[in-house]
């Protein structure tokens, strides 16, 4: 991270390291690092969407919905275009589920059809709603059976 100040590749490796040590607080210090990255000067097939998504998923995993809503919110305005149908209906879900444990439940209904409207398009469209009714009904972990490995962007 001292060597690369504006890449989102080590600090991906910190938040693993961190979540591997249980280091909740730390890992979410981060977050600043994340918001300076600077994609355009480092092509990776990682992105701050990437690194977001991991901090939903650690949020999430020790249970602090609101924070794991707003990690993953920051991945949905990254939504593009061309990012898959997949990919937007699953941050979709994981956003409705972290709404819905949250208490946010008028939030996350919205979301959660968007996840299915997205699954519906998709070329796996009975695989995807599966995926997303499970994470919107039982969590992220549910579907996920470990929260470091996850990643669908």
């Amino acid at each position: 991270m001292v060597a690369e100040e504006d890449a989102v590749e080590p600090i991906l490796v910190r938040i693993l390291a961190l979540s591997a040590l249980n280091n909740y607080n730390e890992a979410l210090a981060l977050e600043k690092n994340i918001d300076n990255a600077d994609e355009d000067n480092h092509k990776s097939a990682f992105s701050k969407a990437s690194a977001y998504n991991l901090l939903g998923d650690y949020s999430s995993y020790v249970g602090n919905y609101a924070k794991a809503a707003f990690f993953y919110n920051k991945v949905y305005d990254d939504l593009s275009y061309i990012d898959s149908d997949e990919d937007k209906a699953l941050i979709s879900g994981k956003l409705a589920a972290s709404l819905r444990q949250a208490g946010n439940y008028e939030k996350a209904r919205k979301y959660y059809e968007k996840a299915m409207d997205y699954a519906e398009d998709s070329e796996k469209s009975s695989e995807i709603k599966k995926a997303v009714e499970i994470i919107y009904r039982e969590g992220v972990s549910s579907v996920e059976s470990n929260f470091k490995s996850s990643s669908p962007l």
